[in-house]
């Protein structure tokens, strides 16, 4: 092939500049999963990421296998507990977008995202806490067309990140 080169090392494309969002994870179980969802908020260039509860917290090598880096280019900071993090958040004016399948989601592509806004991500397996999804001011899930009811939380994180970025171009 003649005229197309793959782009390899790492540094900033283009116009570069942080997104007025921020991310919780909500006691995640897998470090993995918060590895790949540091790699992806550090593309999608969140302003902040917000790990609570049993959720791992770098330096941890799991982390660090799947992020690739970027937990070194984010802020982020730990909370013992999501929801006071969340209220504080919501106090301040920021709306509350929750990523979970309820009797109330809606579809990410039904959402109008506001640009300054906290997206929260929670449990693999036991989801978002009850008091979080009060607070929220959307909830929204990804359509699915198989037999699983979701994807993999970093999976999802990506698809509602690039939905959010798309919207806002």
């Amino acid at each position: 092939m003649t005229g197309i080169s793959i782009r390899r090392g790492d540094g900033h494309r283009g116009n570069y500049q942080r997104k007025p969002f921020k991310v919780i994870l909500d006691n995640m179980r897998s470090a993995r999963n918060v590895g790949a969802i540091m790699r992806t908020s550090d593309a999608a260039g969140a302003g902040e990421l917000i790990l609570c509860g049993t959720t791992a917290i770098p330096p941890h090598k799991k982390i660090e296998q799947t992020a690739m880096g970027a937990e070194k280019y984010l802020q982020w900071r730990y909370e013992i507990h999501t929801l006071p993090a969340v209220k504080i958040l919501k106090q301040q004016g920021l709306p509350i977008v929750v990523m979970e399948t309820t009797t109330r989601s809606k579809n990410i592509w039904e959402v109008n995202y506001p640009r300054n806004l906290v997206l929260v991500c929670g449990n693999e397996a036991l989801g978002i806490g009850e008091g979080v999804l009060e607070l929220a001011d959307y909830i929204v899930e990804i359509p699915m067309f198989g037999y699983k009811n979701s994807l993999n939380v970093a999976s999802a994180f990506s698809v509602v990140v690039y939905e959010m970025i798309r919207q806002w171009q």
